[in-house]
């Protein structure tokens, strides 16, 4: 079903609005207007009635009006102290002297490392192969690598002419010569501000001057989008708890007698509509000048799971979108769920978005859900699968062969336990197929890849075990062999000729501290006994546990390794026989992404790109990311 396309009220005719007005009106209209009107068919009773009833829980408390109207009871943890540094030694023992395997991972065509080959990921940067397209806090820069050294050719500063100050992920994806950026905004100030997303679909068919075609606001927080051809699919977490019109059930400048606040508060639940409860947006064609608003997913493909989540997880609602990007931000299919998303997974014809839900602070249980997606790009919800427990990223996720495989951590009882559970994907949902229990006991899954009919995870407390799975028959997985290391590997990149590499830190065998970044390289080739045949040290600065993805290039026989936080990038040698570092490149700022495009090896950076000879990695030029608008 399409989004219908709302006509604007009669007694806001008389208002005439710039592109700078629709940003901040968009959270404030609602608040006025549709929060007393909205309608209550197609299923939107019973949905308000669900918002209505998890609102109320008395796990809900409140503050005294600070910033947020409400807090959710939690306890975290403190993080583990730094281990002591070690030195870097420049090379592993294995040598550098056979041909370099090929590469069985992904890359986009506009240059992104992703999890599923034909499934691009929106990203801070993209190509086409010409022109580099740079999305920096409020402004994009093209940067015209056609020539030598690269020139910064156009751009677009996000002023108040089209957008509001973006305050945290922002994101593009590239069809074409469409650009659709996604940018997280805050719509009004203060007390009564509510976060949310602006999508920029761009013309840029003369990359010097990339030209705004239309611009969505909505309510809601952006997740993540995918590219399929030319069909986008996004998504977006939105929780009513933050709207203004909630908050105004508090105020902090008169005292009240105890249990007042919780009393105004009940009455203004019972009393809110689903502007409230689901994302608004507006949308403005730039070309035209006409403007319309109204609800982003209709009452109907909102999908409530039985049995409901718990009142911490039951106001937030996840939303998907669905539309060509060559036809534009006209017109969009949308769909969502109760619950915020913690993963998502897409495949060529379906997208998955994963739930938690957490019973109590220390315990979860995840909800994976599958919407099918027809040619025209419509979305179908499918069903949903549930494990105990939670997924470590994206790659805990795989669809292949009409089956859905999860590998999973469950801490709600101890010793805590890993698993992979495989479902069968049918027409009337998805059915628990088999499962693999007992993976890591009293440890978590750190990192998992699957390929084809294996499946490789990692899990870690004081060692590091790589598990080899042997998906290949779905009714009964078995593990196939493992290996334990000192260490472990938060991304696994599969290679040809049975090899995997992994990059990770590397750790104290009897502590499990943390000792610096490590990058591995595993013979799997004989699945019941993986070997590690080499190992790299790469930075005893370097303390994230965690690994981005789509900092990772590989590329005719290099691993490009950025380190965090340094300002470090590791060109490592990859052979049949081991591992070289063959440099390590020291930067004015943290290396983000690493671009190889033609001779050129191009390094993205916060304010600049450096340029490198992509055999020989000498630094030839350093171009300054200031946007051009002539």
């Amino acid at each position: 079903m399409r989004t219908p396309l709302p006509t604007i009220r009669a007694g806001l005719t008389a208002i005439i609005l710039t592109a700078a007005s629709i940003a901040g009106l968009a959270a404030l209209l609602p608040a006025f207007t549709l929060a007393q009107s909205s309608s209550q068919g197609d299923g939107c009773a019973d949905l308000l009635a669900y918002y209505h009833s998890a609102a109320r829980s008395p796990a809900i408390v409140y503050d005294d009006f600070g910033d947020d109207a409400i807090q959710v009871e939690a306890e975290v943890a403190e993080a583990d102290g730094a281990a002591d540094s070690v030195s870097l030694p420049q090379s592993g023992g294995g040598g550098a002297v056979s041909s370099p395997p090929a590469d069985l991972g992904a890359r986009s065509e506009t240059g992104t490392n992703v999890q599923v080959a034909g499934v691009d990921e929106s990203d801070i940067v993209k190509t086409n192969g010409s022109e580099i397209f740079v999305l920096r806090e409020n402004a994009l820069v093209v940067v015209s690598v056609r020539e030598d050294p690269p020139r910064v050719i156009g751009g677009l500063r996000f002023d108040s002419t089209i957008a509001p100050p973006a305050w945290g992920p922002r994101e593009m994806l590239l069809a074409g010569e469409r650009l659709l950026i996604f940018r997280s905004v805050s719509y009004g100030y203060g007390r009564f501000a509510q976060d949310g997303t602006q999508l920029l679909e761009l013309d840029v068919s003369a990359p010097a001057r990339p030209r705004v075609l239309r611009t969505l606001d909505a309510y809601g927080n952006f997740v993540t989008a995918r590219l399929v051809g030319g069909g986008v699919r996004a998504v977006l977490n939105h929780d009513g708890i933050n709207s203004p019109y909630l908050a105004w059930a508090q105020s902090d400048w008169e005292p009240r007698p105890p249990g007042e606040d919780e009393r105004r508060w009940r009455e203004r639940v019972e009393r809110s509509t689903l502007a409230t409860w689901l994302p608004l947006y507006s949308l403005t064609d730039h070309t035209d000048g006409s403007w319309r608003w109204g609800r982003l997913a209709p009452c109907a493909g909102i999908q409530t799971p039985e049995p409901a989540p718990s009142p911490q997880s039951g106001t937030e609602t996840t939303v998907l979108l669905s539309f060509d990007l060559a036809e534009g931000l006209g017109e969009w299919d949308a769909a969502g769920v109760i619950g915020a998303t913690s993963a998502v997974y897409a495949s060529a014809g379906a997208i998955y978005a994963a739930t938690v839900d957490w019973p109590t602070w220390w315990s979860a249980n995840t909800t994976i859900h599958r919407w099918a997606l027809s040619a025209s790009g419509a979305l179908r919800y499918q069903g949903a699968a549930e494990v105990e427990g939670w997924l470590i990223n994206q790659f805990a996720l795989s669809e292949f062969d009409g089956k859905l495989r999860v590998a999973s951590t469950d801490e709600n009882e101890w010793p805590i336990s890993s698993r992979l559970t495989i479902f069968e994907i049918g027409e009337d949902g998805l059915h628990e197929l088999s499962r693999l229990d007992g993976l890591g006991p009293s440890e978590r899954i750190y990192a998992v890849r699957f390929l084809g009919e294996l499946a490789y995870v990692v899990t870690f407390r004081l060692i590091d075990p790589l598990y080899v799975l042997d998906l290949s028959n779905p009714a009964e997985p078995k593990l196939a062999g493992e290996l334990k290391i000192p260490g472990f590997s938060s991304y696994l990149h599969p290679l040809g000729s049975g090899l995997l590499l992994g990059v990770g830190q590397n750790a104290d065998p009897r502590t499990g501290q943390p000792l610096g970044l490590q990058v591995s390289l595993f013979d799997v080739s004989d699945p019941s006994s993986p070997t590690r045949l080499d190992q790299v040290d790469l930075s005893s600065r370097s303390r994230d546990a965690s690994f981005e993805h789509r900092a990772f290039t590989y590329h005719a026989g290099r691993a490009y390794i950025p380190a965090s936080p340094t300002n470090e990038l590791f060109a490592v040698r990859v052979t049949q026989d081991g591992l070289e570092l063959e440099q390590q490149i020291t930067a004015q700022a943290p290396v983000l992404r690493s671009l190889p495009i033609g001779e050129h090896l191009h390094l993205l950076q916060e304010a600049s790109l450096a340029t490198h000879n992509l055999a020989t990695l000498d630094l030839l030029s350093s171009t300054n990311l200031v946007p051009s608008t002539n």
